[in-house]
């Protein structure tokens, strides 16, 4: 177990504001938008960058998966594939999604930070994904939270 405390700095940023798109009744994709090239997506981002880099610099290596858990089937879905009812918002300032859950296999195309996706499947550490251009792919679950 490890703990930090990350910043990110913008004028006039409400921080109440920030965290009641995670923990409070609204939409979080809603409140992310509204940010858009404002100071509060900047520091948001810097947040979830340090964030992110923290935990990837004290997670041993050995808990590290690339494609999957041993021994777990891998459900693979059509783009017609009907959604789970779920939905997430990459976190990553850009996002590769790709032809099958792993990292070995090739990228289709990029999901810019705070696209909000439909989840159509989950495979280990992998989230088969929706966009709203009716384009699907794999992407790695640590780089998405879930929309409430």
């Amino acid at each position: 177990m490890a703990a930090t405390s990350v910043e990110g700095e913008a004028k006039d940023f409400n921080i109440g504001g920030a965290l009641g798109g995670y923990f409070g009744g609204g939409a979080l994709g809603g409140g992310l938008q509204s940010w858009k090239n404002t100071p509060r997506e900047k520091a948001l981002r810097q947040v979830i960058n340090e964030a992110v880099n923290y935990v990837i610099s004290v997670t041993p290596p050995e808990y590290m998966r690339y494609g999957g858990i041993a021994n777990e089937p891998v459900v693979q879905e059509t783009a017609e594939s009907t959604s789970t009812g779920e939905r997430v918002v990459i976190t990553a300032s850009s996002l590769n999604v790709r032809s099958g859950p792993g990292s070995d296999n090739p990228a289709q195309f990029s999901l810019p930070s705070g696209s909000i996706v439909d989840v159509l499947a989950r495979a280990g550490d992998w989230i088969q994904v929706r966009d709203a251009q009716g384009r699907s792919g794999w992407v790695a679950a640590a780089y998405t939270v879930a929309v409430q």
